[in-house]
């Protein structure tokens, strides 16, 4: 009775202190994996960061569209010259001796001007397309978050699920506890009554222990999974996660196929050659002409003493450009160029038949395992019950001497290989037909 008594102390020993630490702060509970997904896309800052630079590339996109419009500047300046230039003009200009010649002074010192100056790109065909360019990177940056939103689904399913795989696992623990604390008992009375061997008790005492290091490795495991999970969801509360679920929760029906061009990646891939091929054509146009137009006005005043208004000499002009410009030859340079922005278009091609094929083959992996996972969900179940009462009964018949401790051995690892089996075929059957539904 002693040993019943010292037994039972070191399994609530290991019992208590979980309970204590539920009892310590208020859980958040949650009750389904949708629920975690509102609580990622609302705290995880990846997604925070790839929206910011969605509005990045919308803002250079602007910019860009904004280059088409004319640039109008306003310009004001004040210049004084110590020493104005000088041009020598011949004297007989002047009246003066063949061969001579007058110093021409040109302007004055003090010189102020203010005016108008713009610029328009009338005819310039790889402006626009660049425009267009910028225009599908913004595209491209909401299909990145839209991926980075896939990436942290994934993450999610699979911490979420593995913290209900250990909380499920856990009470599995805790009764193969009860069950080592009653052989163990057992065992303690039919050795002392001389009916089994030293070592029979030996045996029995020893997978007490090897039951105690199970709970507690299954409780270690269930507490860094839930830490796992508050990361991926990004929980930065002071009040602790608490997952109210199980996989015992069964749903056999066949997910829905998911389309591969539905999927980010790739939508994302075919996105990148588009816009690769956007940037080759205006590669290409580069070496076509560009038409020009621009105008300045300018209003100058010139004086020789800055205080004295009465000397001031003021004037204007203004001007008005149509230029023409086309590079005509440049060492082979736009021809490179143009050769390098086709590789890099058959580069994004391939990248999008790669991601095709690989969200194909992913796809077909994971209903391979969901439906592994839902033909032997009956099965499974059915073999853990057996193994439940297979064992129960192995623990009568030693109690009541009828069978030897090695009997109960052999029942007891068939019975762990059946719950562990069972448990792996439910957490396959919930993390894949998630991953499908994704």
């Amino acid at each position: 009775m002693r040993n019943m008594v010292v037994g039972a102390g070191w399994l609530w020993g290991l019992l208590l202190p979980l309970h204590a630490q539920e009892a310590a702060a208020p859980p958040a509970p949650l009750t389904s994996l949708e629920q975690a997904w509102e609580l990622a896309l609302a705290n995880q800052v990846s997604l925070s960061l790839t929206r910011a630079q969605a509005r990045d590339l919308a803002a250079d996109a602007s910019i860009s569209q904004a280059g088409w419009w004319p640039a109008v500047r306003v310009t004001g300046q004040t210049d004084y010259y110590p020493s104005l230039p000088v041009q020598l003009i011949p004297g007989e200009i002047f009246g003066g001796q063949p061969g001579s010649f007058q110093q021409v002074r040109f302007g004055q010192p003090w010189v102020m001007s203010t005016g108008v100056e713009f610029q328009w790109a009338i005819v310039q065909a790889e402006k626009w397309l660049d425009t267009r360019a910028a225009q599908m990177s913004v595209a491209q940056g909401t299909l990145q978050t839209d991926l980075e939103a896939d990436r942290l689904r994934v993450s999610l399913i699979q911490a979420y699920y593995e913290v209900v795989f250990w909380q499920d696992y856990v009470p599995f623990t805790e009764e193969l506890a009860v069950q080592a604390l009653a052989l163990g008992t057992v065992s303690r009375q039919r050795f002392e009554q001389q009916q089994i061997s030293r070592l029979d008790l030996v045996r029995a005492e020893a997978l007490e222990e090897q039951v105690r290091m199970q709970m507690t490795e299954a409780r270690a495991r269930h507490a860094r999974a839930l830490l796992r999970l508050e990361e991926v969801i990004g929980w930065s509360e002071a009040q602790p996660l608490v997952v109210a679920d199980s996989l015992a929760r069964r749903n056999l029906l066949r997910p829905t196929m998911p389309v591969a061009a539905d999927d980010p990646a790739v939508r994302l891939a075919q996105l990148q050659a588009e816009t690769a091929a956007i940037r080759l054509q205006a590669r290409t146009w580069r070496a076509a002409p560009s038409l020009n137009l621009s105008g300045r006005y300018q209003f100058q005043t010139q004086t020789d003493d800055l205080f004295d208004q009465t000397q001031y000499n003021s004037f204007n002009y203004g001007l008005v450009s149509l230029g023409l410009q086309w590079t005509l030859f440049q060492g082979g340079t736009q021809r490179h160029l143009v050769q390098k922005q086709s590789i890099q278009l058959d580069q994004a091609r391939l990248r999008t038949d790669q991601a095709i094929r690989q969200v194909d083959d992913q796809t077909r992996q994971w209903l391979s395992h969901w439906e592994e996972a839902a033909a032997q969900t009956d099965p499974a179940e059915k073999r853990l019950r057996l193994a439940q009462e297979s064992l129960n009964l192995a623990l009568a018949r030693l109690t009541e001497g009828y069978s030897a401790l090695d009997e109960y051995f052999q029942v007891y690892q068939e019975y762990t290989q059946a719950v562990q089996a069972c448990y792996q075929n439910r957490l396959n059957l919930h993390v894949y037909y998630e991953l499908l539904q994704r």
